[in-house]
């Protein structure tokens, strides 16, 4: 049982390893799937959003202008009326002829009046009492009636101010009709109260313009009074009954404070979803709503075309995304297939490259040896004609390992194993090692070969072979590319290194030779010798010097020489 449960354990550890790794790639290939399709998606949610709203705002534009419309138009009429009636009940005639009861003078006014203005369906007088004694048209039983519980009455009698009401259905004094009171009192010229001036403002007039009226998408207008009740429909008879539904409406409650809003909502009579903008309208004291409204499934059918291209379009565009990241990846995967094979291959070239490179040494050091023995006699005195045959054979031997040094050093630096010990070190010590070996071969070219010391002795923390190494790549350098002048070694410092300046007289070099100077691939043209060189003497020195926290910089022209100058930290220097 103890093993049957290990072994479980160890099953289930498996498992839940092999879970994690598919989990992450299955996210490695997730996130550039989600980079690619979250601005697509982003930018069609964009798209669609300026969409809705330039429609929304057409709509809005179309429904602010038509209500604006209606609303003065409307208020203009119904204020001339309110003039009017102002103007008739406050002549002389006229409240001489109240006062008097003169019912031919009154009657043949309120007649020129209905004739002369359409929209005033009936007019009528009352007394002090509220009793109607005078109208046109006339009704038949009208006469005498008393109008006193009327609110457009208690309000003149008691304010002495014009009336406008809301809507009514006539069905007391004349025939059955939605209309508007409007009245104003009539006084005497003390101030009397004699009784009050009706005109009954037919809402017929203003169906007719809601009816001339044009919305878009099947819409249209209506009007609703300060208790809710509607005034005028395009569609709606309103002859028999009146409609409260709207009063119930909360976008009309709003409207009715005084706030102008656009919104939808559904239609009490017709049932339909609408988009509607509300506007508040001030009519005689009181507030009244105009409205214009469309289906809303109507209004917004552009909005659902743009929807369906904007979708189409952005599934479209998806689809050949997906198609270039399967593209990518693909090319991805066979390209770090690729890497890894170069690189394994690379690794291995290395790793011959250098066994190869030391094989070479040994005999190479050993036929240098051999060849220093006859050329120094050790063997007996050799005829003219072989000794300079030897010492041709020593010079291309010298050559030969010099090469092999400088790829058995590139391939250590390859290979991360080639290492610098720092000691402290005199730098003019460092100086007279790198030209050593260089005086002769400076002698014989005619040039001057000199170290100029600095005031001070200077002190670096280097590794004093190689960059001893290093600076005399450039003396070498130097040599070779000098016809006549001189090749001057320059020790300096300053707070933080210590500086060693190889000038030269030479033929100085180009910028684009400058451009790739230390480049691994090295220099080949005529400032080097590829017979005779890798052209990797200065990619090592620089890799040298850096590693011993320094640097190897160049400054050079045409016909004036080159300067090489090589910087290493100052000894003490390095714990700060």
């Amino acid at each position: 049982m103890p093993e049957d449960a290990s072994t479980g354990g160890q099953t289930r550890s498996g498992s839940l390893g092999e879970s994690t790794v598919h989990s992450r790639r299955t996210l490695l290939w997730a996130l550039p799937f989600a980079a690619a399709f979250l601005p697509i998606v982003l930018l069609s949610v964009y798209a669609y959003q300026v969409a809705a709203d330039s429609v929304h705002e057409l709509i809005e534009a179309e429904h602010a202008t038509a209500v604006a419309n209606l609303a003065e138009r409307m208020t203009k009429d119904i204020n001339e009326s309110v003039s009017l009636a102002h103007a008739i009940a406050s002549v002389p005639i006229t409240v001489k002829a109240v006062q008097e009861r003169n019912s031919y003078t009154i009657s043949s006014r309120l007649k020129a009046v209905v004739v002369a203005y359409p929209s005033i369906d009936h007019a009528y007088i009352t007394d002090s009492e509220g009793r109607l004694w005078s109208e046109f048209p006339s009704a038949s039983g009208s006469y005498g009636t008393s109008l006193a519980d009327r609110d457009w009455y208690r309000f003149v009698r008691e304010r002495a101010k014009p009336y406008v009401g809301g809507v009514s259905l006539r069905t007391d004094v004349y025939s059955q009709k939605p209309v508007i009171e409007i009245a104003v009192p009539i006084r005497s010229a003390t101030g009397s109260f004699l009784g009050g001036l009706v005109f009954e403002y037919h809402a017929e007039q203003i169906t007719k313009w809601l009816q001339s009226a044009k919305i878009a998408h099947g819409g249209h207008l209506y009007v609703v009074d300060h208790r809710g009740m509607l005034v005028a429909h395009p569609t709606y008879a309103l002859e028999r009954t009146l409609y409260a539904e709207y009063g119930n409406v909360a976008a009309i409650q709003t409207a009715l404070s005084g706030t102008t809003l656009t919104s939808e909502y559904d239609d009490p009579l017709s049932g339909v979803r609408m988009i509607a903008t509300f506007l508040p309208v001030v009519i005689g004291r009181n507030t009244w709503v105009v409205v214009a409204e469309q289906p809303a499934d109507l209004a917004y059918g552009e909005l659902r075309t743009v929807r369906r291209n904007i979708t189409l379009a952005g599934a479209s565009l998806s689809l050949v995304t997906l198609l270039l990241i399967f593209a990518l990846a693909r090319t991805s995967a066979k390209n770090l297939r690729l890497n890894r094979d170069l690189e394994s291959k690379n690794t291995t070239l290395r790793d011959i490259t250098s066994f190869v490179s030391h094989q070479l040494r040994a005999p190479v050091t050993a036929m240098r040896w051999t060849l220093e023995s006859l050329l120094d006699g050790d063997s007996g005195e050799l005829s003219a004609g072989v000794h300079t045959e030897v010492q041709g054979l020593y010079k291309v031997v010298i050559q030969n390992g010099d090469l092999i040094n400088d790829i058995l050093n590139v391939s250590r630096l390859d290979r991360g194993v080639i290492e610098v010990k720092l000691n402290t070190v005199a730098l003019a010590d460092i100086a007279e090692r790198a030209i050593r070996d260089y005086r002769t071969p400076a002698e014989k070219a005619g040039l001057k070969l000199e170290i100029l010391q600095s005031a001070q002795p200077v002190s670096v923390l280097a590794d004093g072979d190689k960059l001893a190494e290093a600076v005399s790549n450039a003396v070498s350098n130097a040599i070779k590319h000098t016809k006549s002048g001189s090749i001057t070694l320059k020790l300096r410092s300053d707070d933080h290194f210590g500086y060693i300046d190889v000038t030269d007289t030479g033929e100085g070099m180009p910028p684009e030779i400058l451009a790739h100077l230390f480049d691994r691939t090295g220099i080949k043209g005529s400032n080097t010798d590829s017979a005779q060189s890798t052209g990797l003497g200065l990619f090592i020195a620089r890799q040298f010097t850096r590693l011993m926290g320094g640097d190897v910089t160049v400054s050079a022209a045409v016909g004036k020489g080159s300067t090489f100058t090589y910087s290493v930290p100052l000894a003490g220097k390095e714990e700060k």
